[in-house]
């Protein structure tokens, strides 16, 4: 479903009716389990009309599901995580509800035909714990991106009328963990990057030989999953 250019309402609820449920329920939520406990407040209607940009993780509602601290998880559903407001918005029929993502631990959506998961609990320079991170790759080492987005407004003023334009712009951190520490990986310069793999000739013969630039996130990836396919 591409994202509607009038979203006419959207709806918050809360997941607290979640936690009361014996942990043996709470294996899987379904759709009909969320519409129940929907509290009928009207968020503000998200005009697209006059926007640049948008502060989503895919341009397209896709297929999703999200994991809760308490360990509940749901079924499959069509959704979206919004990086600004931080939520997770799921479509069901006409409407749209709003899921604060307070009380979520992870979630996975598919993109381009990938699975990809988004986790918190890393702390670094510009990451706090409570923010959400896609896992490029897990293991030993993980390589970590955190996508950011930053909205402004631009106001033009032309003969009789005046508009504003609302804009959306996005920026990619990225961190690699590794022993229970989070580096931020400031620059994407291939000198610097190089220096955590430090002390593993396979890692840095397999660099070498396949030709690996690590100023490209790409490379990066597969850096760090040859790594942890050795240390594992």
């Amino acid at each position: 479903m591409i994202l509607s250019k009038q979203i006419k309402s959207t709806l918050l609820f809360t997941l607290a009716a979640l936690f009361a449920l014996p942990l043996s329920a709470q294996t899987n939520v379904t759709t009909d389990d969320i519409r129940e406990m929907v509290s009928f407040n009207l968020i503000p209607t998200f005009q697209t009309t006059n926007v640049k940009g948008n502060p989503y993780i895919a341009d397209n509602f896709v297929t999703g599901s999200f994991e809760l601290y308490s360990g509940a998880k749901t079924e499959n559903l069509e959704m979206n995580y919004n990086i600004y407001e931080n939520r997770i918005e799921i479509v069901d029929g006409n409407q749209v509800y709003a899921v604060s993502a307070d009380d979520v631990k992870e979630f996975v959506v598919k993109l381009n035909g990938e699975e990809r998961v988004y986790r918190k609990g890393f702390e670094s320079r510009r990451l706090d714990a409570n923010h959400f991170v896609e896992v490029k790759a897990d293991g030993a080492m993980s390589f970590l991106v955190k996508q950011e987005v930053n909205y402004s407004e631009n106001s033009s003023a032309g003969y009789g009328s005046a508009s504003k334009e609302e804009v959306y712009s996005k920026n990619k951190r990225y961190y690699i963990e590794k022993d229970g520490e989070v580096h931020e990986l400031r620059r994407l310069r291939h000198r610097r990057v190089v220096k955590h793999f430090e002390g593993n000739k396979q890692v840095n013969n397999y660099i070498k030989e396949n030709d690996l630039d690590l100023s490209n996130p790409d490379h990066i990836n597969k850096a760090v999953k040859k790594y942890n396919e050795i240390t594992s």
